[in-house]
């Protein structure tokens, strides 16, 4: 079965916003974090664009909103859960990073930041369902790549 076959098989994603409008939103998220993409290492574009189109369909979907809103928690991300629940995760601060080990395999290091940055811990997110976890590897990925 090819490609063109099996996203036919796969019914069109409603999206709740527009592709521009989305992009707008991660703009907020690159525009805080001061992301400098002339410095990122060469070999990790095709991952920078991988993590920026999954954060763009996730906020096309309703599944993310960037809130730059609030200036006392500075920039925070609201991910809607499946089961009509949030995490909203803060501002990531310079000792965040430090807490993931070196020894801590590469899905292990996202889980562990956004449990950190939501404040409930890497238990919540283990219990997160696939569809949920998907959103979570791409902020997270964002985080360690990107800032």
């Amino acid at each position: 079965m090819k490609l063109d076959e099996i996203r036919a098989l796969v019914k069109e994603k409603s999206y709740k916003i527009s592709e521009d409008s989305a992009k707008a939103e991660l703009q907020k998220l690159f525009d805080y974090y001061e992301c400098d993409f002339d410095l990122i290492p060469q070999g990790a574009e095709e991952a920078v664009e991988q993590i920026a189109n999954q954060l763009i369909s996730a906020i096309r979907q309703g599944k993310l909103e960037i809130d730059d809103k609030n200036t006392d928690k500075g920039l925070t991300v609201i991910q809607h859960l499946k089961n009509g629940e949030t995490l909203t995760y803060r501002e990531l601060k310079g000792n965040d990073k430090t807490k993931l080990s070196d020894n801590l395999d590469s899905q292990k290091r996202l889980y562990t930041l956004a449990g950190i940055l939501c404040g409930l811990g890497i238990d919540c997110v283990l219990k997160l369902p696939s569809t949920d976890l998907k959103v979570v590897d791409a902020l997270s990925g964002f985080f360690i790549v990107l800032c």
